[in-house]
């Protein structure tokens, strides 16, 4: 077995919570039993970004694509824990994401992915055309409010408050609520002095302010954790 994914094993990971620590040694038992199954590390994968071990996720992410390299969903998987670290390899991830894509045509997490993607690098023409892919592919209600509410945001940003406001309004008919949370995270954003912009739909980024403002950081925290719930991201 290689050395990096040895490396990244549930035993030298610290969990915080005991049931995950247990579900992933039982799933890390499973892929030993059958070492040429992708699926397990897929899911030992997702506890350890749950727990906030996103990069000790990224070797297993590697080796089941080895396994498997047809994974359409194991491409977005990685693809978007690759984003979330500093300094991402955007290149990288885009690739990722558009192989996805050419596998599975229907594949919704994948346009949606694509469209933050798009977002992060500021092509909003882009993102807005893969975040109505990821509807027009979608019966999902988690998918179908993280793109109304990324199609708000980039609207937003284009300067198009209408079609921002019918996008959040299609968001919170879905999801009754949705729009309120959010405006609870943008009005802390604002006591914690960030400059003023469209709300960034999606988890907590690396470095986020709120980490050095403890007075804050536990609310804003449990409207991250809603919101993931919500949109069902990682």
């Amino acid at each position: 077995m290689p050395q990096h994914i040895l490396a990244v094993r549930p035993n030298n990971i610290a969990f915080g919570d005991a049931i995950a620590d247990r579900e992933a040694r039982a799933l890390w038992d499973i892929w030993l039993k059958n070492p040429t199954s992708d699926v397990p590390l897929v899911e030992i994968a997702q506890i350890y970004i749950e727990q906030g071990h996103s990069e000790q996720a990224i070797p297993l992410l590697e080796e089941a694509l080895r396994l498997h390299p047809e994974a359409s969903d194991s491409r977005v998987v990685l693809a978007t824990t690759l984003q979330k670290q500093p300094a991402a390899d955007m290149a990288r991830v885009f690739r990722l994401l558009r192989d996805a894509v050419s596998i599975d045509p229907q594949n919704d997490s994948a346009h949606l992915a694509l469209g933050y993607a798009y977002q992060d690098m500021t092509n909003t023409a882009k993102a807005v055309e893969s975040f109505k892919l990821a509807l027009a592919n979608t019966t999902n209600p988690q998918t179908m409010v993280s793109a109304h509410l990324g199609l708000a945001s980039v609207y937003q940003v284009v300067g198009a408050p209408e079609q921002a406001q019918d996008s959040l309004a299609s968001a919170d008919r879905i999801l009754p609520g949705i729009v309120d949370l959010l405006h609870d995270r943008e009005n802390h954003n604002a006591v914690l002095n960030q400059t003023p912009g469209p709300v960034y739909v999606g988890p907590l980024r690396e470095g986020d302010p709120s980490a050095t403002h403890p007075a804050l950081r536990e609310r804003l925290s449990r409207i991250n954790e809603q919101i993931r719930k919500i949109e069902g991201s990682p």
